[in-house]
């Protein structure tokens, strides 16, 4: 009996040009009837491959003297392959589009063997393949025999028999289908879509639940469904803050679903907060897909935060107002004062007052935000394009059906900073509770301005309510007090002179002020000398009140205003040496004009006169520095030296700079502290005249200079270029010996390189000048390490060594032909040390 072992069917696509394989599909005979579906039409090279085995039945015949030769085996074999096509005529009956039979040629009737190994190849296939298509091979391998019959009268071959046995066959089936699934949505599918139908749908797409997806009116008509493949992958921002898979190979979620008759749904919880794409992939027996997508806002966890909370939470302190800016994350009236917290302005009569709100990065839900989640979303990044283009067709992962409904669809969803909604309400009374009622819906702005009939000492509280995409919301308010009349003074007074007051020499001013409407917020002093319209000083001091919490209840002396207290007296000291003149407008009066302000910024002001400046204690006369002259004379430089009177003044604190006039129109200036009473003036040309003036001034004023004049001290003698000449050329001819003498005791041998490592040789300098009448008091030893060659260590430098910039100059010792000698502090630790600073020749 014949027995077909195993049979397969290879279908490959070669490029002719270079035959480089494309494509590659092997199928071995069918275990069941089921057909081979595929969805590869690029065909041009077809090979048929077939073992086989004959089993003999061990019944003994008796052998015949006639029967000169036979044989029983497998005598015959072939690969019988049809190609049809679905006939245009809807007649239901196939296309033959090809029909042929491959033979095994190495068996036949005569030539039967027990084993049979055969390949059949049809290189060139030239037939197309199209969608619907049929592609059958029959595998048949049949056994047989035959024996020669010898003629034993004449000895010679009477004639052959050939016996049929029986056959066997096997069959491999490809049926092609190249069009995808469909769903009923579709306008070409033909189908109309029953209620519910849904290519994939998440039915809360903005949810802090677990994600359920459903579908369904999913259908193919030429190979059927295979299976359902459901997965979950994450959305990110890309570098233009668009939301994409980022990692569209990695999802966190996946489900299959072989069952397309009987679907059970999945349910699944996102490993965490986010935005999150849906791909329910379709496939047929075919291998063909469909991909849909819908989107889910997945959170669990965020809040709507408020960066700086208004006064829901409390009133502003002092130090709170001090810090206020807009879009530091506050909610402000802007309209209003902000030196006063924006919480007060003023109306005008019988007309509506502007009210500008501005919140800008108050409310933030900071998940939403940082993760860009309500920004645009791209479309799915298509997989596998380079498989396509090699030849694997349809083999490319893109969404077809994309999300276009829902809450969250492709497009982004507006926000400030992670919010899709804000809402206003205004409240006119005291009443602090959060309004339920009477919510206005604004623009999704960060700022807005109402408009308002606000009379004189009214005010409107502003209550924002922020909303996220989820549905969560936040609270916050402010508000603002109009207030159009100015503050009460009474009891003006100045007093000059006054022991232990805020400074060295105090004057001050008292009086009475006093808003019912919004309290005194701050005093304004200024200074004027004489008729002069530009104030020579302005200050301005917080006025008299006590923000203790509580303190309202317990004092009945306080004017309260929004839980403040405010006094009724104020005080303000100010410095006699605010009124520092020159020395000839000492006589000249002084005015003192003090502006109130209350918390609406409305002001009076009142003016107070000192008679002559002079009766101010530390003005009573100049006493800055006096009796400039010279200390110490060299060529390069002198040191200038001045009086400074003991009894303390104004003057004391003076800023001083000494302006030295080079000639050619320059100067150097050099600025010199109050308290000093000596500079070096250095850099200067030997027996030269200068001139120099130390000019005083506060502030910017100019109150008094001092003007001198001094000469520089001759040049000294020093040595004479040729004996410089001759000393040089007598050290390098007394080196070059040394040098000589050195080489020849080495090579006689009389002396050894040092090899034991690194020894350390102190040599000390002596500097001397010639002619100089400094040399023996400059001239000191000092040491520096030097170091045998050999085993040396040039990694080892010396840690003294400082830079320029740590190093501070304060006052010159002596001064040379070649360079400077001064007094110098070092800036790490304050030591005082000797600097020696090279002169440019």
């Amino acid at each position: 009996m014949p027995k077909l072992l195993s049979c397969d069917v290879t279908l490959k696509d070669d490029r002719r040009t270079d035959l480089k394989n494309l494509f590659y599909m092997n199928a071995p005979c069918a275990t069941t009837n089921a057909p081979i579906w595929t969805n590869q039409e690029n065909f041009n090279y077809v090979q048929f491959q077939l073992k086989a085995m004959f089993e003999p039945m061990y019944t003994s015949y008796p052998s015949a003297n006639y029967v000169s030769k036979s044989g029983f085996g497998i005598v015959s074999s072939n690969a019988h392959m049809v190609h049809s096509k679905v006939n245009k005529d809807q007649s239901g009956i196939p296309l033959i589009a090809y029909d042929h039979m491959f033979r095994c040629p190495q068996v036949s009737n005569t030539n039967p063997l027990f084993d049979l190994n055969c390949t059949l190849t049809q290189r060139d296939y030239i037939y197309s393949i199209e969608h619907g298509d049929n592609f059958t091979v029959t595998f048949n391998v049949k056994s047989g025999g035959f024996r020669n019959l010898h003629n034993i009268n004449t000895n010679s071959i009477y004639t052959t028999n050939v016996y049929d046995g029986h056959t066997v066959s096997d069959t491999v089936e490809f049926k092609f289908d190249f069009v995808a699934p469909k769903h009923c949505s579709e306008q070409d599918s033909g189908r109309t879509c029953r209620s519910g139908e849904e290519p994939v749908t998440v039915y809360e797409d903005l949810t802090k639940n677990p994600i359920t997806p459903r579908w369904s009116g999913w259908f193919d008509d030429l190979s059927g469904l295979l299976e359902y493949r459901l997965e979950a992958y994450l959305l990110e921002p890309n570098i233009h803050d668009e939301l994409i898979e980022l990692n569209p190979l990695s999802p966190v979620f996946t489900y299959t679903e072989n069952d397309t008759n009987n679907v059970e749904f999945p349910i699944f919880t996102p490993p965490r907060s986010g935005m999150f794409s849906i791909l329910l992939t379709i496939a047929d027996m075919a291998n063909n897909t469909k991909i849909a997508r819908r989107l889910v806002l997945f959170d669990d966890s965020s809040e709507i935060t408020i960066t700086k909370p208004g006064l829901l939470t409390k009133m502003p302190d002092a130090e709170d107002v001090e810090q206020m800016v807009v879009g530091d994350g506050g909610l402000y009236i802007v309209s209003a004062i902000k030196d006063t917290g924006f919480l007060w302005q003023t109306s005008e009569k019988n007309s509506k007052s502007r009210i500008e709100i501005n919140w800008e990065n108050h409310f933030i839900n900071k998940l939403h935000d940082d993760g860009k989640l309500l920004n645009k979303v791209l479309p799915y990044p298509t997989q596998f394009q380079d498989l396509e283009d090699d030849g694997v067709l349809r083999s490319k992962k893109y969404v077809a059906i994309d999300d276009n409904e829902g809450d969250r669809t492709l497009k982004e969803i507006p926000n400030k900073h992670g919010l899709v909604k804000f809402e206003l309400n205004r409240v006119f009374t005291d009443d602090r509770q959060i309004p339920l009622l009477n919510w206005e819906h604004i623009p999704l702005e960060e700022s807005y301005v109402i408009t308002e009939q606000l009379d004189d000492g009214s005010h409107v509280r502003i209550w924002l309510r922020a909303t996220d995409a989820m549905n969560k919301t936040a609270v916050d308010y402010t508000e603002v007090h109009v207030d159009n009349t100015p503050p009460r003074l009474s009891d003006q007074r100045l007093q000059e002179n006054v022991t232990n007051g805020t400074y060295t020499y105090t004057s001050r001013v008292t009086f009475q002020a006093s808003d019912d409407g919004s309290g005194v917020h701050k005093l304004q002093l200024a200074l004027y000398v004489g008729n002069s319209s530009t104030p020579k000083k302005i200050h301005s001091v917080s006025a008299n009140r006590n923000d203790t919490a509580g303190i309202c209840e317990k004092d009945p002396s306080c004017n309260c205003v929004l839980d403040v207290c405010y006094r009724l007296q104020q005080i303000i000291d100010f410095d006699n040496c605010w009124f520092l003149v020159p020395k000839k407008d000492l006589n000249k009066s002084g005015i003192v004009q003090v502006t109130t302000y209350n918390q609406a910024l409305l002001s009076r002001t009142f003016n107070l006169t000192i008679t002559h400046l002079n009766g101010l204690n530390g003005l009573e006369e100049y006493s800055g520095p006096t009796n400039i002259r010279i200390e110490e004379r060299l060529p390069y430089g002198v040191r200038l030296t001045w009086d400074i009177p003991e009894t303390p003044s104004c003057y004391g604190r003076v800023g001083i700079a000494l302006v030295v006039y080079l000639g050619n129109g320059q100067t150097r200036v050099i600025h010199v502290n109050s308290e000093q009473n000596s500079v070096d003036v250095v850099g200067l040309d030997p027996d030269k005249e200068y001139t120099v003036s130390l000019k005083v001034g506060y502030e910017g004023t100019e109150l008094a200079a001092l003007p001198y004049t001094f000469k520089t001290a001759e040049k000294e003698n020093h040595l004479q270029g040729g004996i410089i000449a001759g000393i040089v050329v007598s050290v390098l001819i007394i080196f070059r010996l040394l040098v000589a003498i050195f080489v020849v005791m080495l090579r006689r041998g009389h002396m050894q390189p040092v090899r034991r490592g690194l020894h350390a040789v102190s040599v000390r300098y002596r500097r001397t000048m010639a002619g100089n009448d400094f040399s023996r008091k400059s001239a000191r030893p000092c040491t520096n390490p030097m170091y045998i060659y050999g085993d040396m260590d040039f990694s080892d430098l010396d840690s003294w060594q400082l830079a320029r910039i740590d190093v501070s100059l304060q006052s010159i010792m002596k001064s040379g032909s070649f360079a400077d000698i001064y007094t110098a502090t070092i800036a790490n630790n304050g030591n005082t040390a000797v600097a020696k600073v090279l002169k440019k020749l």
